[in-house]
């Protein structure tokens, strides 16, 4: 469920929606002139093509806006918050479109009558496309899931929540937190290399917990089957040191010392 949320709010999705909602209506709106909108379009101020381009114009907007809310907001999202999400959303296109034509038409049929048009075409019209790509998300999230292997592999997400980095569990030595960044250490055929990836500590924190990874420093998460031996040290107090040739001593705070030595 979490990567279908993901897929959901994605920046790929957003631009999705961003794009082909407008381009659906349009194309729609030209081969079936659902509701006889059309008519409602032609006012006194301006002809249907010049209506038709504002409220396109209008519908990206919107979309602009909830789209990139959706995308940035700290939030857990769900199927069915985001199913509420797309019926707000739906609700704000038609209240701002009943709105520019009521302008065009001098309050004539009336505000309400309007809305009640607009919401009538808005959502018999788009929402094929919002089923779409809602299906297009949790097929491409499922393929996803198929491709990625067993729980071993861990999939590092940058501050945008794209997956950036995956790795198997074993292959994970430490983490270090280097400002707005952590820097990944593993190792490769023997060789010791690292990836920087720019997230919290925190964030990396709860996505490798239940990768075994541990904290022992307030700037180190370590993975404790890689621990050869723990000893202590006059300057740091407690050191780490690798089963892999070449890897250095990390720092363990007195703090968890103990939780990392039982689990040895």
């Amino acid at each position: 469920m979490n990567r279908i949320a993901d897929s959901l709010r994605s920046m790929k999705m957003q631009t999705v929606h961003f794009l082909g909602l407008p381009v659906f209506f349009l194309l729609f709106f030209l081969v079936y002139n659902p509701f006889d909108f059309q008519g409602f379009l032609n006012t006194r101020a301006f002809g249907v093509g010049v209506n038709l381009v504002m409220l396109l114009c209008i519908m990206a907007a919107v979309l602009c806006g909830t789209r990139l809310t959706l995308h940035f907001a700290k939030v857990k999202l769900t199927f069915v918050s985001y199913i509420l999400w797309c019926v707000a959303e739906l609700c704000l296109l038609s209240l701002f479109s009943a709105l520019y034509l009521c302008l065009m038409r001098s309050g004539e049929p009336g505000y309400f009558v309007t809305l009640g048009i607009c919401a009538k075409c808005l959502v018999g019209t788009l929402v094929y496309p919002y089923v779409i790509f809602a299906l297009y998300a949790v097929a491409n999230s499922g393929s996803r899931i198929a491709d990625s292997g067993d729980d071993s592999m861990i999939r590092f997400r940058d501050y945008t929540r794209k997956v950036k980095f995956t790795i198997a569990q074993s292959a994970v030595l430490y983490i270090k937190a280097e400002e707005n960044y952590v820097r990944i250490f593993y190792s490769d055929g023997g060789r010791i290399c690292n990836y920087v990836l720019r997230a919290s500590m925190k964030s990396i924190e709860e996505l490798v917990a239940g990768h075994g990874l541990k904290r022992c420093h307030r700037s180190y998460l370590v993975n404790p089957q890689h621990i050869a031996l723990l000893r202590k040290d006059r300057d740091l107090g407690a050191l780490a040191d690798f089963d892999i040739p070449g890897a250095e001593s990390i720092p363990v705070s007195k703090s968890y010392y103990g939780t990392i030595s039982e689990i040895l």
